[in-house]
């Protein structure tokens, strides 16, 4: 197994053991979930992404992910539509252990956006969306249209990601490329808290209501580029001093 693969599988299984068990209903997983999720990265660097040349990869090399039998192609595209949600778990639980191990790893402090990644296969146009028609067969139906600020617009899915200033991962969740920005930051800050403190973002999170519930419900501190300032007589909430202070900083 490559010394790379080994380094990662070993800190996932420090993480596993020293949380909670990995959620999970029914019977026992027969391919590891730590052993799927290295398979599905290797798979994206090799930018490999069909399911049946994922099952013929698998056959020779299901060894360097502790399997003891090659995964079918029916049980690779299962796993794969299950591991958002395990995920989602193991950043924050990663993040946190890393702290242990590299103290420049922080948690008070998370920079949050959204990318945007087109959908494999063909585009649906939305005139053909609207009728109903869907003129190829390798069309994601499932993807959507959404704007990129370096793109333009993309059909395809959005990444939403919270990083440290050293841009190590914190917590992360995907939704359909129209899924607006800052209504994910909800759950992508469900298992990082109480460590996160202040929230970074672009303009996509500045709403006065959204800073506001930020604040109330979760102690967290949301800046954006500039600093903030209410004039409706209908908004009378104001911001801690400490917002202006941080953002003219």
């Amino acid at each position: 197994m490559p010394e790379k693969i080994q380094i990662l599988m070993r800190l996932l299984h420090q993480t596993i053991e020293k949380t909670e068990t990995v959620p999970k209903k029914g019977r026992p997983y027969v391919y590891s979930q730590i052993g799927m999720l290295l398979f599905f990265v290797v798979m994206q660097l090799k930018g490999v992404h069909k399911f049946k040349a994922m099952a013929d990869y698998a056959k020779y090399r299901y060894v360097w992910f502790g399997f003891n039998q090659a995964p079918s192609r029916k049980t690779i595209r299962r796993r794969f539509l299950e591991m958002p949600g395990f995920i989602r778990w193991l950043l924050p639980c990663l993040a946190r252990e890393v702290t242990q191990i590299d103290q420049r790893i922080s948690l008070r402090v998370g920079f949050v956006d959204k990318s945007i990644f087109q959908a494999l296969g063909g585009i649906w146009h939305k005139k053909h969306q609207q009728a109903g028609v869907v003129p190829h067969p390798s069309i994601d139906t499932d993807a959507s249209w959404g704007k990129s600020s370096y793109h333009g617009w993309r059909f395809g899915y959005g990444l939403h990601l919270v990083v440290n200033r050293l841009r190590f991962p914190l917590a992360a969740t995907v939704t359909t490329a129209a899924a607006p920005d800052k209504a994910q930051v909800w759950s992508l800050l469900n298992g990082m808290l109480p460590q996160l403190l202040l929230l970074v973002g672009d303009a996509s999170y500045r709403a006065i209501r959204f800073l506001k519930n930020l604040w109330d419900h979760l102690e967290v501190m949301l800046i954006t580029h500039r600093p903030f300032t209410t004039r409706s007589k209908a908004k009378q909430w104001r911001p801690p001093l400490r917002y202006n202070q941080w953002v003219e900083r």
